[in-house]
């Protein structure tokens, strides 16, 4: 008899799935103006004079820019920090300087031009030593610097409204456990398939030229040679005269000759998957279950084709030289196991070997290809 892994059936499991829902409660007032540009146009004020800003009395002259037009906005993308800053330059003392800083570096006043007009950025700073409280904000612009009207020669202003309210709400999350069938997979056993008889033997046991297909990997603790098992792939091909009792004696001998004679006289070829990783990390046939885990879950048929192509060249190579081995398994069979058991949490410092397992499957996928393979055994891949 044999293992064969495979699905037994199913049963219920639980998950647990969680819910969020948003409930709004209403608006809160913010109390502060947030940070934000503005554009302004003065006309009619006195020319070729230095002026100062002051927004609710407050000076703000360190804060303007007069390189801007109304046009700077205008054409600026909606994703634009002009349009809206957020929080990027809210530790700014001046206007921005990402955005040009302030006119006369701001230890200075602005001048009118020729024609007694001043336009350009204010940017309206918000944070914890500078902030505007919302509502109507007056912007003013004066010849002097004190916000003293009736000592100006030239002086205007302009309004804007500044108001906001904040969006509340509360989240509640719920869990709620969630039934689900699950297929269950288990090794099961499955009989050895019986050579046929010859035909006109008068021995009921003589099973003439019988062809072994096994496609069985060992389960955990198994050795791959040990009677009964076989790695999928491997062809056995048994001539006439040997018996039911001879046959099943000569499997294990006659898989590991790798295309020389049975003890019985039989001929074996082979190709199997992961023949590379049996050959180079033990040589008996045992198989890291990590590499079993990974090959099942993520080779694909491209990469596959490009496995079997190299250990149709690698395996021999092996076989007939101990420093192939050495260097096979220096550079991909244990770097692959030991990331394998990093990435199903057996270590944490396997990790390191990511590169080389990206380099392997890269070289595989490029060795498989798109055009079919057809191994020793007469599988299409």
């Amino acid at each position: 008899m044999a293992l064969e892994y495979k699905k037994v059936g199913t049963e219920t499991r639980y998950r647990e799935e969680t819910d969020t829902i948003e409930q709004d409660i209403g608006f809160e007032d913010i109390p502060v103006c947030r940070p934000s540009f503005f554009f302004f146009d003065f006309t009619g004020l006195k020319p070729s004079s230095p002026h100062y800003f002051f927004l609710d009395g407050e000076d703000v002259t360190k804060y303007i820019n007069s390189s801007f037009t109304l046009n700077s906005y205008n054409n600026a993308s909606r994703t634009s920090l002009l349009r809206d800053p957020g929080d990027t330059y809210v530790t700014e003392t001046q206007f921005p300087a990402a955005q040009g800083g302030p006119t006369n570096g701001g230890s200075g006043p602005v001048n009118t031009d020729s024609a007694g007009n001043l336009s350009g950025a204010f940017y309206l700073q918000s944070n914890s030593t500078t902030s505007f409280k919302v509502g109507t904000k007056v912007l003013s612009v004066i010849d002097v610097s004190s916000n003293n009207k009736i000592a100006a020669l030239s002086y205007s202003q302009t309004e804007f409204e500044a108001l906001g309210l904040y969006d509340l709400y509360y989240e509640t999350t719920t869990s709620n456990t969630v039934a689900y069938e699950a297929d269950i997979y288990d090794w099961v056993e499955v009989p050895d398939p019986v050579p046929p008889a010859s035909s006109g033997s008068s021995n009921d046991n003589n099973n003439g030229g019988a062809i072994f297909y096994s496609h069985y990997e060992p389960p955990e603790g198994k050795n791959f040679w040990e009677e009964g098992y076989f790695t999928e792939g491997y062809t056995t091909t048994y001539t006439t005269g040997q018996t039911n009792q001879q046959i099943q004696a000569d499997r294990g001998t006659a898989d590991r000759n790798d295309g020389g004679s049975s003890a019985a006289g039989g001929t074996t070829s082979s190709g199997g998957c992961c023949f590379i990783m049996l050959e180079a990390r033990y040589g008996d046939g045992t198989m890291d279950k990590v590499v079993r885990r990974y090959r099942d879950e993520y080779m694909t048929d491209k990469n596959r084709r490009g496995y079997y192509r190299l250990a149709e060249v690698l395996v021999p190579l092996m076989r007939k030289s101990r420093a192939v081995k050495w260097i096979v398994t220096k550079t991909m069979a244990d770097p692959l196991v030991a990331y394998g058991k990093y990435y199903y949490g057996e270590n944490k410092t396997g990790v390191v070997y990511t590169p080389i397992k990206n380099f392997w499957m890269k070289l595989f996928d490029t060795l498989g290809g798109d055009t079919k393979f057809i191994r020793e055994n007469g599988e299409v891949v």
